[in-house]
């Protein structure tokens, strides 16, 4: 699958607990390459704690301060950055909201963007193709809270566009 990837510009750097100055010097290689129009962080709360950090510092402050971290990354080069970040063990089954993303609200502060992909409750959870709604939660430049219906199909991983009969 890598090989596959590279062809195609996309670059993978797997790291045990990369930390975002890691990744800021990787990209700034990259993009002095000309070659970075996206960041991807798979996931946020898996990031390394920043150096500088307080000692006793809680996860909370290290996930706010690594957000802040890479929103100023995405400024500095000018390309985005996505982040996917765990939510609370209270989004089961429900609706995300703002409030779930997990063990920071400067996410929510700090974020342009944030989309939640959720499968409602009411299904069948072992189901080849289920329903998926992509929530758009916040976005600083324009309207916000628009859901828009997806299918989901396990056995390829893709979503796809549902047609006004599924839904």
């Amino acid at each position: 699958a890598g090989a596959d990837l590279h062809g195609r510009g996309i670059v993978i750097a797997e790291a045990r607990r990369q930390s975002v100055a890691e990744s800021y010097a990787r990209a700034r290689k990259m993009r002095s390459r000309g070659k970075l129009s996206l960041i991807a962080v798979d996931y946020l709360q898996l990031l390394q704690d920043p150096a500088g950090l307080a000692k006793g510092a809680n996860r909370e402050q290290s996930v706010a301060a690594n957000a802040r971290a890479l929103k100023l990354m995405a400024m500095e080069l000018g390309v985005p950055v996505l982040a996917l970040s765990q939510l609370n063990r209270e989004a089961d089954d429900a609706r995300p909201t703002l409030a779930m993303l997990r063990e920071s609200g400067s996410l929510e502060q700090d974020a342009n963007t944030v989309i939640f992909l959720y499968a409602p409750g009411d299904q069948d959870k072992t189901a080849d193709v289920k329903r998926v709604v992509l929530l758009l939660a916040k976005q600083r430049s324009g309207a916000a809270d628009i859901e828009v219906e997806l299918g989901y199909t396990r056995a390829t991983t893709a979503f796809h566009e549902v047609d006004a009969g599924q839904r």
